[in-house]
């Protein structure tokens, strides 16, 4: 199976805004699997479909989940306002933060337009767990994901900066022999390969000449898309769950 065509920087695939998302599956009248997502009840695949209007949204809503609950509702689980997807527009990360960089370096848009420090110690997820799984549904990042595996983080604790690091880490791994030549194969995905590697030179906090001796790294196969989007939780018909990551194209602000 051939590799999806990388984004290159050039390329801005953002979610449509004014397209509305119906389901016209009819209800299963036999018993779903474990795998089988069921909450949240909204439609879920942002690049696939496109993305919820904001005048559906609710007048008022649940803190922490996305799409987003409205108030009263019971929901399983929360995550920090600042790691979700943008509930009035997927398109605008509440967290402005470029993969490429350290937890350090994220920060956060407000409702007032301002950009403002993240508190990275602050817990990621209510009720506290001690395990994570992060996963995606990206069109390029899902399939390699399929390689790498998900991105774990295992902690008494779990912070914003615990899973932005772990973000991080996963994607400066190199990429290995076989992957590349994977890439290889498509000479439109090995140009884009490259054109990433060099902006990641030029936007790294290294020299460019050591930062390119390291070799490709994982998150040059994403082209352009360095972009923080958001996580969004999926819980199963097993009770279990996964966080899925988002990411998108575009410049991230260079604040101090």
């Amino acid at each position: 199976m051939g590799l999806p065509h990388i984004f290159p920087q050039s390329t801005f695939y953002t979610p449509q805004q004014q397209c509305l998302w119906i389901n016209t599956n009819p209800h299963p009248t036999f018993s779903l699997p474990g795998d089988t997502p069921v909450w949240p009840s909204a439609p879920q695949a942002l690049y696939q479909t496109p993305a919820i209007q904001s005048s559906l949204l609710p007048l008022f809503w649940e803190p922490g989940t996305f799409p987003p609950e409205p108030l009263g509702t019971v929901v399983p689980l929360r995550l920090h306002p600042h790691l979700i997807f943008n509930p009035l527009d997927p398109a605008i990360p509440i967290l402005q933060w470029d993969i490429l960089h350290r937890a350090e370096q994220a920060r956060v848009f407000t409702g007032r337009q301002l950009i403002v420090p993240v508190d990275l110690k602050a817990q990621a997820i209510v009720p506290n767990v001690k395990k994570i799984y992060i996963t995606s549904d990206h069109p390029v990042l899902q399939v390699w994901m399929e390689s790498w595996g998900p991105i774990m983080v295992e902690k008494p604790n779990i912070t914003i900066c615990d899973i932005l690091d772990a973000i991080y880490e996963y994607f400066q791994q190199p990429l290995t022999r076989g992957e590349y030549r994977r890439i290889k194969e498509s000479p439109h995905n090995l140009a884009c390969l490259i054109y990433a590697a060099h902006h990641r030179a030029n936007d790294a906090h290294e020299l460019y000449s050591r930062e390119l001796a390291v070799g490709f790294r994982r998150i040059d196969a994403m082209g352009g898309h360095r972009r923080f989007q958001g996580l969004r939780p999926v819980v199963y018909q097993d009770s279990t769950w996964k966080l899925f990551l988002g990411i998108l194209p575009g410049p991230v602000p260079h604040i101090a």
